[in-house]
């Protein structure tokens, strides 16, 4: 300050002599004059030159620390911050101590607050530097918030990242009045770049704090990725809290409020896999264990089952209480953290859900595995155990609940209602090759339906779809194939070059390129027939329910194969008539006659090849329960 001090004008070493005549008045005596109103009116209107001059005839000390009650109690300081006039913010500051930069509006806020509100970086970094390190800490009345928290708040990393280097570190941890600390606050305001900044500056401590509503900075930032997903990808999160765990892994550990759970398992139930995948590779395996935190793992459990995101590497019996078959797992009803205990592990959730996999078998084997080796636990209690689960399962409808519509958000992927019908048959298939036959014919309370009629009660819309689907390709296919035999039929009588007027036979029937023209004529009409015919089978089809499971599919994918090698030996046969035709003088016209021919073609086959590809896939490939899947870590 003495620094800045010695660049005064003459003009200005006069108002220091005019302040030192006052240097014995109290500090905290803020009364305003009805003399210092040109003053005022000088520093809102931006003019420093009369401001100056006024200043001349009045008091300094007093008038700097005056505070207008027509302005909110604003100082002059204030005003000059709040109307952006940095010019006089930078003059002011040279005329007041440290304690009079702290004065405070009718509403609590410094001059810094004033100045962090309006985005004034400039002005911000005239006052910061001479103010106290316990200054920057100061609260406001309206909400309990420190500049810095208005700057979090605001999104400037700039004025964020020029208050928190200066502020002392227990500053850094000050809660506003719902208890948010600045790094809450970005978070909660999706400031990704300004967390980066205060993460770098705090205490360790600091990130195991929670706000007001129970989360620490790392819960924010799972919530930011969950409701603002469509600005933060999961990865930009991901980069964000790595230097969190980098710096405290015991916020790994810290449940949030409402729903009780640790990082990664409120990752999950957010649905946030990727992020999740991240988390349970950095937390320690304890705070998913028995016995304090049995029901964090089989949270994690149920909710990646739940997702279909299996793969998840924790052992069965490290997670549940083998001597309970009732396991407490929290779910979620909606994001107000409604909860409520599920039985027997989950699994009767997982069944609800229709999210039944390999891995409940695994379940039992894995515990029976475990308990084999204990003193305490006979073949038969483990037998009797593996039963009661299975009973429990069966009691709360596990079939029935396979024959419920699968949501949009699991079958969206699939192209095509006939082979989501598909799909939603061999679900339905799986679960019933695994049930006793007994619970084949058991009828639900709620409609006294077996599972097979609820299925077809639930899929009747879908059956409808699916039928249109499948008979609008058939349509399609069956025009095109018609089209090509027709015209193709007519070629293969129309020879190139035309016959010997004597004999008939071929003017080119010893051209090599005349056989590949007539081989390929050939098979190009008896696939296309063939395609045409199992198309209209299709069109002819009955459609019942378990058609679309093999029959269906098969037919499509054998038509759609024959129809691509028609068109295909089409092209070679009309590829041969040309050059053929044209050999000699005009021996280059076939080439681009052939690449333009090409062309609608090849898009009729780029349409449908995926659906023939993802037909057998879907027909043919690994069954749901044999499907490999990544594993988490």
């Amino acid at each position: 300050m003495d620094d800045a001090r010695e660049e005064l004008t003459p003009a200005d070493e006069d108002l220091e002599i005019k302040s030192g005549e006052g240097g014995n008045q109290n500090s905290s005596n803020y009364h305003f004059d009805s003399s210092y109103e040109p003053f005022f009116d000088s520093v809102v209107n931006g003019d420093w030159e009369n401001a100056k001059e006024c200043l001349a005839t009045l008091l300094i000390p007093n008038v700097l620390r005056a505070r207008n009650p027509a302005a909110r109690g604003s100082t002059a300081l204030h005003i000059a911050a709040r109307e952006g006039h940095v010019h006089i913010v930078k003059e002011l500051v040279l005329l007041m101590t440290q304690e009079d930069l702290e004065i405070r509006d009718d509403n609590g806020c410094t001059a810094l607050h004033i100045a962090v509100q309006k985005e004034n970086v400039d002005a911000v970094k005239e006052v910061v530097p001479l103010i106290r390190q316990q200054g920057l800490g100061i609260k406001n009345k309206t909400n309990g918030e420190t500049a810095l928290h208005v700057a979090a708040g605001s999104g400037n990393v700039h004025i964020a990242k020029e208050l928190a280097e200066l502020m002392r570190e227990e500053d850094l941890e000050i809660g506003n009045s719902n208890n948010c600390h600045a790094l809450h606050i970005a978070l909660l305001k999706g400031h990704v770049h300004i967390g980066k900044e205060l993460i770098a500056l705090m205490r360790k401590e600091a990130l195991e704090i929670n706000d007001g509503q129970g989360y620490t900075a790392l819960g924010r930032a799972i919530r930011l990725c969950h409701h603002r997903g469509d600005e933060y990808s999961e990865e930009a999160v991901i980069e964000m809290i790595k230097p969190m765990v980098a710096k405290n892994q015991k916020i790994l550990g810290i449940v949030a409020s409402p729903n009780d759970y640790i990082p990664v398992v409120e990752a999950c139930m957010l649905l946030k896999f990727q992020l999740g995948r991240y988390l349970y590779s950095v937390t320690p395996r304890e705070a998913l264990m028995p016995p304090k935190n049995r029901w964090q793992g089989a949270s994690l459990f149920v909710f990646c089952l739940g997702a279909k995101e299996f793969g998840i590497n924790i052992q069965a019996p490290a997670i549940f209480d083998i001597h309970d078959l009732s396991i407490p797992v929290s779910i979620s009803e909606d994001d107000g953290g409604t909860q409520r205990d599920v039985d027997v592990s989950g699994i009767n959730r997982i069944y609800e859900m229709k999210l039944i996999h390999v891995r409940m078998f695994e379940f039992i084997r894995c515990m029976g595995e475990a308990t084999r080796n204990r003193d305490d636990l006979t073949l038969v209690q483990l037998d009797l155990m593996k039963k009661s689960i299975f009973e429990a399962c069966f009691k709360n409808s596990m079939l029935h609940a396979a024959g419920n519509l699968s949501p949009f958000s699991q079958s969206n992927h699939i192209q095509g209602a006939s082979l989501q019908m598909q799909r939603e048959l061999q679900w339905f298939k799986e679960v019933e090759s695994i049930v006793p036959l007994a619970a084949h014919e058991t009828r639900n309370t709620s409609d006294d339906l077996t599972a097979r009629e609820l299925f077809h009660k639930n899929h009747e819309k879908l059956m409808v779809e699916a039928e249109i689907s499948m008979k609008g390709t058939a349509t399609s296919c069956t025009v095109v194939g018609a089209l090509i035999v027709t015209i193709m039929f007519a070629a293969a009588f129309t020879i190139p070059g035309g016959n010997n007027g004597t004999s008939g036979i071929p003017m080119f029937i010893n051209e090599n390129l005349f056989l590949v023209f007539i081989a390929s004529d050939t098979i190009f009409l008896i696939f296309s027939t063939t395609s045409v015919i199992i198309f209209l089978g299709i069109l002819t089809s009955r459609y019942a329910e378990e058609d679309f499971l093999q029959n269906l599919p098969t037919k499509m994918m054998i038509g759609l194969l024959t129809l691509f090698i028609a068109i295909a030996t089409m092209m070679i046969a009309f590829s041969c008539g040309l050059v053929i035709m044209l050999h000699g003088k005009y021996s280059w016209v076939p080439i681009p006659g052939i690449l333009v021919a090409s062309i609608p073609v090849t898009s009729f086959v780029w349409m449908l090849f995926p659906l023939l590809v993802q037909t057998f896939i879907s027909t043919y490939g690994p069954g749901i329960f044999n499907r490999k899947v990544k594993q988490w870590y």
